[in-house]
């Protein structure tokens, strides 16, 4: 038998934009405490309207977590954030071939959490962007072996 308050909490949540908040990225928590429900009642609603709900750490992606770093990331977190945030196309962007592996490129050499500051270009084009081919060039007309 459901209980008088859960009634009342349905009632309220269904005259609200409850589920469209929480697909924008509202947590249960923030949600039951602006409806004046509880987490509970906030969950058994999304259940019925067959909304998935988030894991306790999708909940704190982003900003919204305590240990967020903005541009204070690592070299291979930045790497994490911008491959989870922008779509790898099919061609490089740069010379619009499939021929090699694409690699995700920084653009200005300044490792920012801005996405056009990245580009998913091939291995050639990357090497050649980033110099490494012409000291590879160098190295083998010198006779000089790559080291492992």
């Amino acid at each position: 038998m459901k209980s008088f308050y859960n009634s009342i909490g349905d009632r309220i949540l269904k005259h609200t934009n409850c589920i469209e908040q929480y697909l924008n990225g509202a947590s249960m928590l923030k949600l039951s405490k602006e409806f004046g429900v509880s987490g509970h009642t906030i969950r058994r609603y999304l259940d019925k309207n067959n909304i998935s709900v988030r894991t306790q750490s999708e909940q704190v992606i982003g900003e919204g977590n305590p240990f967020w770093k903005g541009d204070n990331v690592g070299y291979g977190a930045l790497h994490d954030y911008v491959r989870s945030k922008k779509a790898k196309p099919i061609l490089c962007e740069d010379c619009k071939t499939t021929k090699y592996q694409l690699d995700l490129a920084n653009i200005s050499g300044e490792y920012k959490r801005d996405l056009s500051d990245w580009e998913y270009i091939c291995r050639k084009c990357h090497m050649n962007k980033d110099g490494r081919m012409t000291k590879l060039i160098e190295r083998n007309r010198n006779g000089i072996q790559a080291t492992k």
